[in-house]
C-alpha cells in the first residue's frame, strides 16, 4: 500500500512539474512576443533563442527570430533561422522572398536565385521575384561589375566603430549621421531599443579624423537622421523622431513616426533654430530623407504614408507661394513593393536613390534615374564597387562629378554602417587645332567643349601653345570647338566608341583628336560704320533697365553663403520689393579669375540661388525673380591674370549684383 501510495505522489509531482515546464515556455513565449510587438528586438532575439533551444519544433518563435535578425540587418543569422522557417509546411510565401534577400546579402546568388524562383512562383503578384531570379543570371550579373575599374574606393577616415551613415555637403564639410559614443549624459540614460545602441546625432566634419557635433539645438535625445541644405546654407531639413519642444508622441500603435523639420541660422557660426515641422508630416506615418533641387523649390523624401506601392516610397513637395504643395509619390517608373529611400538630386534634376526592391546585388542598392523633360526615366544601378551585397546608400557627389561619399555596412570596415569616399577615374583626350586649308597646326588657338545634354561649356587645359587636353565625365556625350582669331569657328565631335571604351572597359585612351579651323577671306570693306552715339546693344530687350541703388552682395573667396553684410542688403532688397509689389528683378552673380571658366560659372550659379533662397524663403514670389550666372566673364576690375588683382579688387568681383526688368 505504502508503495502504491508513493507512485502516486511521485506522477503527481511530474505532472506538476511538467505543467509549470508548459507554463513557464507560455509565459517566456508570451514576455518574448510583446518585445517583438515593442520593436525591442535585441531583447527578443535573446528570449525566442531559449525558447527555441528548449524546443526546436516551435515554430512560431523560429520565425519571428529570423524576422529579427532581418530586422536589426544580421544577414547571417537571418540566413541560418530563415533556412529552417521555408521547410515549414504552414510557412508564409513571404519568408521565401526573406530567405532569398538573406542568402543575396550574404554572396550566395545562385542559391539566392533559386529561392527567389521559389518566391515567384508562390506570389505572383509581386514582380520581385521573377526580377531577381532573372537579374542573377550570368550574362546580367556579368553587367553589376562592368564599370568596376573606374573607382578608387576608401573607408573615410573619420567612421568610428559605431554607425556613420547619410553623409551631405555643408560649407566646407560635411554633415553625417552618427550614434558614435561620445560619453554624454543623453547616451548613459538612453539606448535604442531596437538594437541596443546609442540614438543618432548629427555631426560634423571638414576632413580628417576631426569630428563635431553639429549643433545641440538640433540634436535631441531621440534619433536625427539624414539632412540635406538649401543653397544659401543658412537653412536645414533634417529627419529626426517626432520629438519637438520637449513633447514625445507616438501612433495610435504606439510607435514613435519619423518627421521632417526645418531650422535656420542667422549666421556662418550661429546656432540654428526656430525648428517647424514639415506641414505634411503625421504621426501615423513616417517621412524623412530629404534631398532639394538646387534651386531649393523642390523637395523630395521618403515615407511609408498610405497609398504607396511598397514598404517605403519616394515622395516631391514643390515651394510656390509660400507653401509647400501637397506630396505627390514619383511613380511605380521608381518605388516598388520594396523600400525606396535616401534620394540625392544633382543639379541637372537627375534622381539617385537606394532600393532593394528593383534588382541589385543584394540588399539596398543605389540606382540613378535620369530626368526627361520633367520625367524621371528607369532607374540604372550603379553597379559595382559601389554597390555590394549588403545595404549601399547616401550617395552624393561634388560639382565635377569626380568625387564623393556614400554608405555602405559592407564586409571590411570599422563599424555598423561606414561613410566611403569614391574618386571616379576621369578619361583625357589630346586635342590638336590645325588649319583646314593646310593642315598646319594652329598655335595659341581656344578650345572648348560642350556636354551636348546640358549645353554647359568649358575651356580645355593647355599643356603648350599647340596641344591642349580635354578630361571627360561618365556616359557624356561631347561636341569640341576651337577658336582663333582670322579663323571660323571648328568644330568636332568626341566619338561615343572613344568615349565608351575609356569610361566602361578602363582603356587609356591616347588618340588625338584635330579639329580643324578655316582661314577667314578678307576682303575690302566700304560699308558705313554704325552709328556709335546710339546703344549696339539693349540688355534684356528693355533700354530703361536700371541697377537698385543698394550695395552689391558679396561672397567669401570660393563661398557661396549669405554673410552677414550681404543679409542686410538682401533685406533692403526684400523691403524695396514689398514697396513696389510688381517689381521684377534679376540676380546676376560673378566671380573672380582664380579658377577654371567651368568652375566660376558653376560657383556663381550657386551664389545666385544662395540669393535667390534668401528671397524666396522671406516671402518674396519666385515668379519676381530671375538668376543668371557669369562666372568671370563680366569682371567688375579687370585683372586677367589673378596675380595682377589684390584681395580688395578680388572681392569686388564676388558678387550678386540686383538689376531691375520690369516695374
Amino acid at each position: 500500500m505504502k508503495k502504491i501510495y508513493a507512485e502516486c505522489i511521485l506522477t503527481i509531482l511530474i505532472f506538476l512539474f511538467i505543467g509549470s515546464l508548459a507554463h513557464a515556455q507560455v509565459l517566456r513565449m508570451t514576455l518574448a512576443n510583446k518585445k517583438y510587438e515593442q520593436y525591442h528586438y535585441a531583447d527578443a532575439i535573446q528570449m525566442y533563442e531559449a525558447i527555441v533551444a528548449a524546443n526546436p519544433e516551435n515554430a512560431e518563435a523560429t520565425e519571428k527570430l529570423a524576422h529579427c535578425y532581418r530586422k536589426i540587418n544580421d544577414s547571417k543569422n537571418a540566413e541560418k533561422w530563415y533556412a529552417k522557417v521555408v521547410e515549414t509546411p504552414k510557412s508564409h510565401p513571404i519568408n521565401k522572398l526573406y530567405y532569398a534577400q538573406s542568402l543575396a546579402k550574404n554572396g550566395k546568388y545562385k542559391e539566392s536565385q533559386k529561392w527567389y524562383n521559389a518566391y515567384a512562383q508562390a506570389a505572383k503578384a509581386d514582380p520581385r521575384g521573377s526580377k531577381f531570379a532573372m537579374s542573377y543570371n550570368d550574362s546580367v550579373m556579368a553587367n553589376f561589375y562592368k564599370d568596376s575599374a573606374r573607382y578608387k574606393i576608401q573607408l573615410a577616415e573619420f567612421n568610428s566603430e559605431q554607425a556613420d551613415f547619410s553623409p551631405m555637403f555643408f560649407r566646407e564639410g560635411i554633415v553625417f549621421c552618427s550614434n558614435r559614443k561620445d560619453g554624454s549624459i543623453r547616451q548613459v540614460k538612453h539606448t535604442f531599443q531596437w538594437n541596443k545602441t546609442e540614438f543618432l546625432d548629427l555631426y560634423y566634419t571638414s576632413g580628417g579624423e576631426g569630428v563635431e557635433k553639429l549643433n545641440q539645438r538640433l540634436n535631441s535625445r531621440y534619433h536625427e537622421g539624414p539632412v540635406t541644405f538649401f543653397p544659401s546654407q543658412d537653412s536645414i531639413i533634417f529627419t529626426r523622431n517626432n520629438y519637438l519642444n520637449g513633447k514625445y508622441k507616438t501612433s495610435k500603435d504606439k510607435t514613435n513616426k519619423l518627421k521632417l523639420y526645418f531650422a535656420n541660422t542667422s549666421s556662418e557660426n550661429g546656432d540654428w533654430g526656430n525648428i517647424k515641422e514639415f506641414p505634411y508630416n503625421n504621426n501615423e506615418y513616417s517621412v524623412g530623407h530629404p534631398t532639394l533641387s538646387t534651386d531649393g523649390r523642390t523637395l523630395y523624401f521618403a515615407s511609408d504614408m498610405p497609398g504607396g506601392y511598397g514598404g517605403t516610397d519616394i515622395y516631391k513637395s514643390v515651394y510656390s507661394r509660400g507653401k509647400w504643395s501637397r506630396p505627390v509619390n514619383l511613380g511605380a517608373e521608381i518605388n516598388t513593393k520594396g523600400n525606396e529611400m535616401f534620394p540625392f538630386i544633382d543639379e541637372n534634376e537627375d534622381l539617385y536613390f537606394s532600393s532593394d526592391g528593383h534588382a541589385g546585388l543584394g540588399g539596398l542598392d543605389m540606382f540613378v534615374s535620369r530626368n526627361k523633360n520633367g520625367k524621371f526615366t528607369a532607374p540604372q544601378n550603379l553597379g559595382a564597387p559601389l554597390n555590394s551585397s549588403q545595404d549601399d546608400f547616401g550617395y552624393i557627389f561634388d560639382e565635377e562629378r569626380e568625387e564623393g561619399y556614400f554608405t555602405s555596412n559592407r564586409e571590411g570596415g570599422v563599424g555598423d554602417d561606414d561613410i566611403y569616399t569614391f574618386k571616379r577615374k576621369t578619361c583625357k583626350f589630346i586635342v590638336v587645332v590645325v588649319n583646314e586649308k593646310t593642315n598646319e597646326i594652329i598655335k595659341n588657338a581656344k578650345v572648348e567643349g560642350i556636354e551636348v545634354e546640358t549645353a554647359v561649356n568649358f575651356p580645355a587645359e593647355s599643356l603648350n601653345d599647340s596641344i591642349y587636353t580635354f578630361k571627360t565625365k561618365l556616359r557624356t556625350n561631347y561636341d569640341l570647338k576651337a577658336f582663333k582669331e582670322g579663323f571660323e569657328e571648328g568644330n568636332s565631335k568626341l566619338s561615343e566608341e572613344k568615349l565608351l571604351r575609356c569610361l566602361v572597359g578602363g582603356e587609356d585612351i591616347n588618340d588625338t583628336i584635330y579639329i580643324p579651323i578655316r582661314p577667314i577671306e578678307v576682303f575690302a570693306d566700304n560699308t558705313p560704320q554704325p552709328n556709335k552715339d546710339k546703344p549696339r546693344f539693349r540688355y534684356k530687350g528693355n533700354p530703361n533697365v536700371k541697377v537698385i541703388e543698394v550695395t552689391n552682395v558679396y561672397f567669401d573667396f570660393d563661398k557661396y553663403y549669405i554673410r552677414p553684410d550681404a543679409a542686410k542688403e538682401l533685406d533692403r532688397v526684400i523691403e524695396i520689393m514689398n514697396q513696389y509689389p510688381t517689381l521684377k528683378i534679376e540676380l546676376s552673380s560673378h566671380t573672380d579669375t582664380r579658377a577654371t571658366n567651368y568652375y566660376n560659372i558653376r560657383l556663381a550659379q550657386r551664389r545666385s540661388r544662395a540669393s535667390y533662397h534668401y528671397l524666396v524663403s522671406r516671402g518674396i514670389d519666385p515668379e519676381r525673380l530671375v538668376v543668371n550666372s557669369f562666372g568671370e566673364n563680366k569682371l567688375a576690375v579687370d585683372c586677367p591674370d589673378f596675380k595682377d588683382c589684390n584681395e580688395e579688387e578680388h572681392q569686388l568681383n564676388r558678387r550678386t549684383e540686383i538689376v531691375i526688368l520690369s516695374y
